[in-house]
């Protein structure tokens, strides 16, 4: 399908060690069969597709905090958040807690103030998505692609962000303490600011990247890339 190229491939020997089945625990299965099928937006001219439940993109919908609502309510129904097309929309004050999100595409969507702590997300799309002051405390997040997001004073303490992309992605003020990050990927991308303490950095790759001021002290930088300063240690990097 369209996601083909964006969709991190793992081999079997590449899964999170020790966890039966390679997914983290609490974490949604992963599939790879196709998601959904996007619908073009009907407006003249308009390349956008059609947001899930709704009959436009998130451009032209005539009451731009439907999707929003939608979320809340299938959330509040304890229904699980797959196969939706949310592109663009845009999500404030919206509480995710325990959710389970898989097949999602959430490509250049805006959350502000949105709660995610505890959730399970799989194989979803954030690529160019904006996150500010969002907590994803307590979740887990396998093969999902944050590619050119935009992260701003959000949480991700305490979780499972496995096989995650996060390439081109620019981080400020964001914590990933006692998390496990393994095997994701930060290429090209800003991290300025971000705390890493006491995390499972195995096979992470930071390089090439732009790191300052990023806090990694207690963590297991085992097999993970980084840039090399002039002494030999990470650039921008506290251990």
């Amino acid at each position: 399908g369209e996601h083909g190229s964006r969709i991190p491939q793992f081999g079997g020997s590449e899964q999170a060690p020790g966890v039966p089945g390679g997914f983290a625990r609490g974490m949604a299965p992963v599939y790879r069969a196709p998601m959904f099928s996007a619908r073009p937006c009907p407006a003249p001219g308009c390349t956008g597709t059609v947001v899930s439940g709704f009959d436009t993109c998130a451009r032209h919908l005539a009451d731009p905090a439907g999707p929003r609502a939608a979320l809340e309510a299938l959330a509040a129904a304890g229904a699980g958040l797959r196969d939706l097309d949310m592109r663009g929309v845009r999500l404030a004050g919206l509480r995710l807690d325990g959710a389970a999100i898989s097949g999602g595409d959430f490509a250049g969507a805006v959350f502000e103030d949105v709660s995610l702590r505890g959730a399970a997300v799989s194989l979803s799309f954030f690529d160019g998505a904006a996150f500010s002051r969002c907590d994803f405390g307590g979740s887990t997040v396998q093969s999902s692609v944050f590619a050119g997001a935009l992260l701003t004073g959000c949480s991700f303490e305490d979780c499972e962000v496995v096989q995650c992309s996060f390439v081109g992605a620019r981080a400020a003020s964001v914590r990933f303490d006692h998390s496990n990050l393994y095997d994701s990927r930060f290429v090209a991308a800003v991290l300025e600011g971000v705390s890493m303490r006491d995390c499972n950095l195995t096979r992470a790759r930071f390089e090439p990247s732009h790191l300052a001021q990023v806090d990694m002290r207690a963590s297991n930088t085992n097999q993970a890339v980084f840039a090399q300063a002039r002494d030999g240690r990470p650039a921008g990097v506290r251990q």
